[in-house]
């Protein structure tokens, strides 16, 4: 039993440290001596040369921010007869299908969903009524840089990328340590991405900013997400999903812990349930070797860490009878304890917040996982105010 407990142990170890230190430098080193397969490609300037868009905002009760979504669009370099602009109300009952229609003479369409079922289901809805060869996605609180569309659709000349991403950079008005610590966990995970896309395709995308092939889009389960859904089906289906640095978009960041903590325990909940109902996604026979070694470390360890932290301390406990995992007891319940007190004082002074941070990370990693096993998955999402 006790041999048992050990390999256990040093292999949950081992998880940890693939994930944060081993995984990334791989990535730099197989980047370095692999083909580079983002070779980024340039911008389009000849507005002739560029395919109609449909670009999709999904809006639940948005009347603070929709209307300044609008204004952001409106400022796009896109040639307008080639940009088509839905807001897909997903049954708001605020004013925003009010102050959506007001700008219906500069081209604005207004759809609207007769039951809130969603962010899948109106995204799945409102693309039936689009009419662009490239569909665009973005959330009704990110605001686009006025090329980004341009340099999205520009990636769709190599015929190999099906999906394309861009770079969401959090701006606040005032940073606080919520919003420095999420900070740091994005500026980690775009590290990531941008070296997967340039060895092969990157794991996941993001709400605030992507584009598909109008051939490629599929409709999905509307409790999943096109941020998980969306990247590893396009490689299944024999295409690139690629991450481009230079589109980007911007929003603010959760300023309070349980805006941010809400949003992950969403995100988390709907990833396993994709999981726990396709786990073929994490196969090299389905999705390559590589490809298969990406979505493990960087998706399913990632998602799996609340769990394999508690199982970690258990067998941590259970083994300090011998010397080494005493002593390797006390800087582990050390950093417990850390968090412990960031929770408990509610104190914003890095050296606390940052460890109670990250185990808020792990503990929603835990709970989506305890949601998705339990059916207990809901296709709605409730919007952080402090991003707003």
């Amino acid at each position: 039993m006790g041999d048992k407990m050990q390999y256990i142990f040093w292999s949950i170890v081992f998880i940890f440290l693939w994930m944060y230190i081993l995984y990334p430098l791989f990535l730099i080193g197989l980047s370095k001596i692999k083909k580079n397969r983002q070779v980024k490609e340039d911008i389009i300037e000849n507005d002739n040369d560029l395919p109609r868009v449909s670009m999709i905002i999904c809006a639940h009760n948005e009347e603070k921010v929709i209307e300044d979504k609008i204004r952001n669009l409106l400022k796009s370099d896109y040639p307008k007869d080639k940009l088509e602009i839905i807001i897909a109300s997903d049954n708001s009952t605020d004013n925003t299908n009010e102050i959506v229609k007001r700008y219906s003479n500069k081209g604005i369409i207004l759809y609207e969903a007769q039951e809130r079922k969603g962010r899948a289901n109106v995204q799945n809805e409102a693309f039936k009524t689009s009419k662009g060869d490239i569909i665009a996605f973005s959330d009704a609180n990110s605001m686009w840089d006025e090329k980004a569309l341009r340099i999205l659709v520009s990636n769709f000349k190599n015929k190999s990328v099906a999906y394309v991403t861009g770079k969401l950079v959090y701006v606040n008005d005032v940073e606080n340590v919520t919003s420095y610590s999420e900070s740091l966990y994005w500026k980690f995970d775009l590290l990531l991405r941008k070296l997967e896309s340039k060895i092969h395709s990157i794991t996941a995308g993001n709400g605030a900013i992507y584009a598909v092939k109008r051939e490629y889009f599929r409709e999905i389960d509307i409790l999943y997400s096109h941020d998980f859904e969306f990247p590893n089906l396009m490689v299944s289906l024999g295409k690139r999903s690629i991450f481009d640095e230079r589109a980007k978009v911007f929003e603010k960041a959760g300023e309070n812990t349980n805006d941010e903590f809400n949003r992950k325990v969403r995100m988390f909940s709907r990833a396993w349930h994709k999981i726990i109902n396709h786990f073929n996604i994490f196969s090299p026979f389905k999705m390559g070797l590589t490809y298969s070694l990406f979505m493990i470390s960087h998706r399913l360890f990632r998602y799996a860490s609340g769990l394999l932290h508690f199982i970690l301390l258990v067998m941590n406990i259970f083994l300090a009878k011998q010397n080494i995992y005493l002593m390797l007891l006390v800087p582990h319940l050390f950093i417990y304890l850390l968090a412990i007190v960031g929770h408990v004082t509610n104190s914003k002074r890095k050296i606390v917040y940052i460890p109670y941070y990250y185990f808020v990370f792990q503990y929603a990693t835990f709970l989506g996982f305890f949601k998705a096993i339990t059916g207990n998955v809901k296709p709605f999402w409730q919007k952080a105010e402090s991003t707003r």
